[in-house]
């Protein structure tokens, strides 16, 4: 927790997503955290492009980051990522990142209650 906690703060400042990942750590322990063995960045790409256009409007009101994350799946040129999944009650964060985690990619908040 403590390598994405301080990538989450390096990029606070120009990432949104990981500013409200890290005000919500300050202020809450997280209900679940987990971090997926390294994926294919093809692999991610598919899914979440395929994702990103098969929802309806009103899901993806529901998640904040899907330009960014798109933008940087697009761009990504190592061959494998990192997810990690930090869940609150009523949010979660997907984070993206290289193998090191000492890039950020892109992330994804899910509003859960909505």
């Amino acid at each position: 927790m403590d390598t994405i906690y301080s990538l989450l703060q390096k990029q606070a400042l120009s990432d949104l997503i990981a500013s409200m990942c890290i005000e919500k750590l300050k202020v809450h322990s997280p209900d679940d955290f987990y971090v997926n063995d390294p994926i294919r960045t093809a692999q991610l790409k598919g899914i979440y492009i395929r994702r990103y256009k098969g929802y309806t409007r009103k899901k993806l009101g529901n998640i904040l980051g899907w330009d960014t994350l798109i933008k940087g799946l697009t761009n990504e040129t190592d061959d494998y990522l990192i997810i990690y999944s930090i869940e609150f009650n009523d949010q979660a964060y997907k984070i993206f990142t290289d193998i090191q985690t000492e890039r950020l990619v892109g992330a994804l908040c899910v509003h859960k209650n909505e």
